[in-house]
């Protein structure tokens, strides 16, 4: 009776510390990037960022927040020969706008949160 006592007592330490490891273990977040394309307006969600879009034919702008993670956000309008960017630290809002001509080639705009 003893021996089986004690392989119980042995089991039971194993599972609670397996247990507690896990339980103080952290969740950790993924990369997330997404492209708009023009005729795209809204509210982006997702958990432990957000922000918002607005690509139109002559204009994109985005901005984007992320409390534990780096966001990058980037807008681009034909007619332009550069795209507007900006890549911020984690508690902090990026945001990019840029207009440009009529044509909607290349138009877009996107953010990353790594």
């Amino acid at each position: 009776m003893p021996k089986l006592r004690s392989h119980w007592k042995k089991a039971v330490t194993v599972l609670l510390s397996v247990g507690i490891a896990c339980s103080t273990a952290s969740v950790a977040q993924a990369a997330v990037s997404m492209t708009y394309t023009p005729r795209s307006v809204g509210s982006i969600e997702g958990g432990y960022y957000h922000g918002s879009r607005n690509v139109q034919v002559t204009t994109s702008q985005i901005s984007m927040y992320s409390v534990n993670m780096r966001s990058y956000c980037q807008a681009q309008q034909s007619g332009n020969s550069a795209y507007a960017f900006q890549d911020v630290s984690k508690g902090y809002t990026c945001s990019a706008y840029q207009r440009g001509t009529e044509t909607a080639i290349g138009d877009h705009a996107l953010f990353r949160v790594y």
